[in-house]
């Protein structure tokens, strides 16, 4: 009677697991990068390449260093993974930038894309991975 308890008390923690697995890495919430060719998805979504005024903000803002007084920004979500790769969704209010602008970086390289639409309750369900 123990083992048959034990057995599907086993079965169904694994069970779990694998659903909450499936849910937190849902392929819709991913964000791939390549900093090599500078391309970057949003879940099966091109990513359209920020002008440089814009990347050049955004790297301010993420190494914490002095902005321009026109530009105000909102940190809307951020993330990260194990590989030291990370992510931040800011929302740029300035004359000629205003909108939604995903940053991603690492160590050494920050790329930015320009996001069309960003929906704040899947914050918590994005994931980045960095492609070589």
């Amino acid at each position: 009677m123990k083992t048959i308890i034990f057995i599907l008390t086993t079965i169904l923690l694994f069970s779990c697991e694998e659903s909450l697995d499936d849910e937190y890495y849902n392929p819709n919430h991913l964000i791939r990068v390549k900093f090599s060719t500078k391309q970057a998805w949003e879940g099966s979504r091109r990513l359209e390449l920020a002008p440089n005024k814009v990347a050049e903000i955004c790297g301010k803002i993420i190494k914490g260093e002095t902005i321009p007084e026109q530009f105000k920004y909102s940190l809307l979500c951020m993330g990260g993974n194990e590989r030291n790769t990370h992510f931040v969704y800011l929302q740029l209010d300035c004359p000629e930038y205003a909108g939604t602008y995903l940053v991603e970086f690492d160590d050494s390289k920050i790329l930015v894309h320009i996001i069309q639409s960003y929906n704040a309750s899947e914050c918590g369900q994005k994931w980045i991975l960095s492609e070589k």
